[in-house]
């Protein structure tokens, strides 16, 4: 993947992570979130997703399920309900077709308030 499809994809420059292709060395964390990101936002199989980024299947699966589970886990300490001064609002999208949904609920300032994904 060149700089700007990379870049496109993943909305910042290729060079902010260390990608090491190929080999059976441990998955990096940052890695292993680049590979979550783009199995969730894009309509591929876990196998096209392994291909991409030239690990195993069940590899990727892992890393999908493993930051799923660090996000699930760490979300009470990043994401925090508003106080009744601040308003928040609520904005979907429906494509039509099976997808990963993505709920955000952002307050007045931009701030992430809540998340859910199912």
């Amino acid at each position: 993947m060149d700089y700007h499809e990379f870049r496109r994809h993943f909305r910042i420059g290729k060079t902010v992570y260390n990608l090491k292709d190929g080999g059976r060395d441990a998955v990096s964390p940052a890695k292993q979130l680049l590979v979550f990101m783009w199995h969730i936002s894009n309509l591929e199989s876990v196998s096209e997703t392994a291909n991409i980024f030239v690990i195993s299947p069940s590899t990727a699966q892992g890393c999908v399920h493993t930051v799923a589970k660090v996000i699930a886990n760490s979300a009470n300490k990043f994401i925090k309900w508003p106080d009744h001064d601040r308003r928040g609002f609520l904005s979907g999208c429906q494509k039509g077709f099976p997808s990963v949904q993505l709920q955000i609920v952002v307050d007045d300032r931009m701030l992430i308030t809540d998340a859910f994904v199912g």
